[in-house]
């Protein structure tokens, strides 16, 4: 277990230093994490957002004289303003 913490602890530090500030870096519980970054607004920004988070999240984890290869996986989807949601239906 002190080698799984110590794993999360230092993926959350490297994916708090691949985000923007301002953006929110929450473990939802286990290995699961979410993140909500500001100014994401069109698939080409989450596109890079997304890629700058895999290369600061990647290489080994070192754990006393261990090196850990962990593999991250990320699914990603934009949100709309509300006023985009909405549907006028007309009679």
């Amino acid at each position: 277990h002190d080698a799984g913490d110590a794993v999360l602890i230092e993926l959350a530090r490297r994916m708090l230093g691949s985000v923007e500030p301002g953006s929110l870096v929450a473990r939802l519980g286990g290995d699961e994490f979410a993140l909500l970054i500001p100014g994401v607004g069109c698939r080409d920004d989450l596109l890079a957002a997304v890629s700058a988070l895999l290369s600061g999240a990647s290489g080994d984890f070192d754990y006393g004289d261990c090196a850990i290869d962990g593999q991250l996986s990320v699914g990603a989807t934009l949100a709309t303003p509300p006023a985009d949601r909405v549907r006028v239906m007309k009679e």
